[in-house]
């Protein structure tokens, strides 16, 4: 009887001390999303080169701006040797384009990625946002492994990668579900960014658009 009782409390503890939180970061409320090292919250205009950092307080998840691959074999004089297609030279901006079908204000992306980074001690179990494909390639990086495709429904099925990708076409939904887990990815130019530890990393050319950026975190 006292090792069942034993067993409950053991349950029971185990039990409170996990935690889940889900996060929606929408852009219609910008109040939440301040620039690493700063107070000031975001605003619509706002342009992000590679190597800058968004923090969402409530969650304490970060952004970072990276580098994206290209779908054509231009060599970057940065880069080594047959290393092709990456430019560190994009940005994302904060936009009102109303293009993902979501709120209205939303991240243009402008030959960049966004590295999600999940607060130390936590983990993301699933991230979905709302996207607005309108031409040119993607960039998907999960698990630690690159897709590089002309759109994310061309992205193949992969059960590791828990992917579904819901869309009409151009606006569309891409959810990355189950436990994603952290990865470290060195790009091929490392003098583009140093290595990070990241949950996902998405973004595209000149024609992406994302809003509604939804994620899980488990203490």
């Amino acid at each position: 009887m006292r090792r069942i009782v034993l067993f409950i409390l053991i349950i029971a503890l185990a039990l409170t001390g996990c935690s889940s939180t889900t996060t929606l970061v929408d852009f219609s409320n910008l109040s939440t999303v301040t620039p690493s090292g700063s107070t000031v919250p975001v605003n619509v205009g706002d342009v992000f080169k590679v190597g800058d950092i968004l923090i969402e307080k409530n969650s304490q998840v970060k952004f970072a701006v990276l580098p994206f691959q290209w779908g054509s074999a231009v060599q970057h004089p940065m880069c080594p040797a047959g290393v092709l297609g990456w430019t560190p030279e994009g940005y994302v901006d904060i936009v009102q384009d109303n293009m993902a079908g979501g709120s209205g204000t939303e991240l243009h992306f402008n030959n960049a990625t966004l590295g999600i980074i999940a607060p130390t001690g936590t983990k993301v179990t699933d991230i979905k946002l709302k996207f607005g494909d309108y031409g040119g390639n993607i960039n998907l990086i999960a698990k630690g492994t690159i897709y590089n495709y002309n759109s994310f429904g061309l992205i193949p099925g992969i059960p590791t990668l828990n992917l579904v990708v819901s869309s009409g076409l151009p606006k569309g939904i891409l959810n990355l579900s189950g436990d994603i887990g952290q990865f470290y990815y060195t790009f091929p130019c490392p003098a583009f960014f140093p290595i990070q530890q990241y949950t996902a990393v998405v973004g595209g050319g000149q024609e992406l658009w994302i809003d509604d950026i939804e994620f899980t975190l488990k203490k």
